[in-house]
């Protein structure tokens, strides 16, 4: 059987390892590189001819779709993205991929994927597509990944109430902690699924977590179901939907 040359783009080293391991474990693919960064991929993909791309999406220095808009190499590649974040789908339809990998997966999960890849099946449609990830979604609970520096932080998408701004960094606060990661408001909002919502300068909320909103004469108020309270800002009232 024709090997497949296969290119790894993930910037998280034990995520980069698990997945060469696993594609030196498969005996139609073989590793071209394991590239580290957006930069990294943008340079040497164009002379690496993969026959498969799997692709991490939320780089930390660019997305790959960044990476894919500038370079033309994925017409003629195979695309298996892995990530942790499931909002990505439809962008992930518009470059027809052909399996979109939801961490944390399994080697058997992995196979599947590749099984694809061999009968150079695309995923059909928009359909195809969310029937898989609703598939990955039903064995676990949305992941959260949150980078900072050289190491990431996971969190379950559930857990988190809210994200306040502490100086130079985000404070998560879960059920049983809180977390204090080097990060902006404005970079999360860009991470985040959709059920997390800005509502001030300072505070970003799980809307799975609201108990109450008011909107009264002066201000607007959000309560959420343990009973904390917080002002909705103007500028984001509209924005605020739940």
């Amino acid at each position: 059987m024709k090997q497949c040359r296969t290119v790894i783009v993930e910037d998280e080293g034990p995520a980069r390892r698990r997945l060469e391991q696993m594609v030196q474990q498969h005996e139609v693919l073989t590793l071209a590189a394991a590239l580290k960064s957006g930069r990294e991929a943008m340079e040497k993909l164009p002379d690496l001819h993969a026959d498969l791309l799997l692709l991490d999406i939320q780089l930390k220095d660019k997305t790959i779709f960044e990476v894919l808009d500038q370079l033309p190499i994925h017409q003629d590649s195979r695309i298996i993205f892995v990530t942790a974040y499931d909002q990505y789908a439809i962008k992930a339809f518009e470059l027809e991929a052909i399996d979109y990998l939801l961490k944390p997966f399994d080697q058997q999960r992995f196979d599947q994927a590749i099984e694809r890849v061999i009968r150079r099946e695309l995923t059909g449609s928009y359909e195809d597509l969310m029937r898989i990830l609703r598939q990955n979604l039903a064995k676990k609970q949305q992941r959260i990944l949150i980078p900072e520096g050289k190491k990431s932080y996971h969190f379950t998408a559930d857990d988190i109430q809210y994200i306040r701004a502490d100086a130079y960094y985000a404070a998560f606060h879960t059920f049983e902690n809180k977390q204090l990661i080097r990060i902006s408001l404005k970079k999360l909002e860009n991470i985040l699924p959709l059920d997390f919502v800005r509502i001030n300068k300072s505070t970003i909320v799980n809307r799975n977590h609201i108990r109450k909103i008011e909107h009264r004469k002066n201000d607007s108020t959000v309560t959420l179901k343990r009973g904390i309270e917080f002002t909705v800002s103007e500028m984001y009232v509209d924005k605020f939907e739940v």
